[in-house]
This record gives structure tokens, sequence and C-alpha cells, in this order.
């Protein structure tokens, strides 16, 4: 215990000076500074939404659904740089054959509006097999 407290005052001290330096002289005030313009954003505020697809089909060949689920997490990382990242799986179901297939999606969307009439979107997307992923039912 004897050897922290001297170990901890050594750390300690410099940010200690340096803080009470900062104050101390004019045009050297850190409160405005930001790495990010994140005014009026939602600075890693989630916004959480879900989507599920349902569909039927039946014809000559027979009936086969299709549903999907998929959940997206939105969040601003500036006011003008936004990125939704979203997984989900959908089923799909041949009723006439007695075939089911199951199928995983991933998905990031990087959506960049540096000056008010330009927009860069960036969307990488993966849709994978079970079978791909080893799954077996």
């Amino acid at each position: 215990m004897k050897n922290t407290i001297p170990l901890l005052l050594i750390i300690l001290a410099p940010v200690v000076l340096l803080a009470g330096a900062g104050s101390a002289t004019p045009g050297l005030d850190p409160s405005g500074f930001t790495l990010f313009d994140n005014t009026g954003s939602k600075w890693f505020v989630p916004t959480i939404s879900h989507r599920v697809y349902l569909g039927y089909t039946t014809g000559s060949t027979g009936s086969w659904s299709t549903g999907a689920y998929m959940g997206t997490l939105s969040f601003d990382l500036t006011s003008r740089l936004s990125a939704d990242v979203s997984i989900g799986m959908a089923e799909h179901i041949y009723f006439s054959r007695g075939f089911d297939r199951r199928e995983y999606m991933a998905d990031v969307l990087l959506d960049w509006r540096p000056p008010d009439n330009f927009r860069l979107q960036l969307n990488v997307g993966e849709l994978v097999p079970e079978e791909a992923l080893g799954g077996t039912r």
C-alpha cells in the first residue's frame, strides 16, 4: 500500500497541473472542442426497427411460402453520417415437395451527406444458406 500512493501521485500530478494550466491560461478553454460535429444528432442512441415479410403462392407446379424477418439497428455517428446494421432470417417452404430452406441475412449501410445537395451511401450485405453455416434440421 505504501508504494501505491507515491505512484498514484506521480500519475495524477501532471493531470492536475495540466487541467489547472488550461483553465488559468486564456484561450485554452477545451469546453467547446469535439472530434465530431454531432450537433442535433442522436450520438449512438439507436433506433430499433423490425420488418416481417410473409408470402404464399400456389399454382400448377405446387404451393410454397416465404417468410422473412429483419431487425435493424440505426444510429447517427455525426449529424451528417448515419449507420444501419441489419440481421435477419428467411424461410422458404415448398409444400408440394416437402422441402424447406432457411437463409440468414446481414446488411450494413453507411449514409453520408456532407453538403446539402450530395449524398453517398455504402451498402454491404450477405445472404448465407443454412447449409453453409453447418446447420441442419
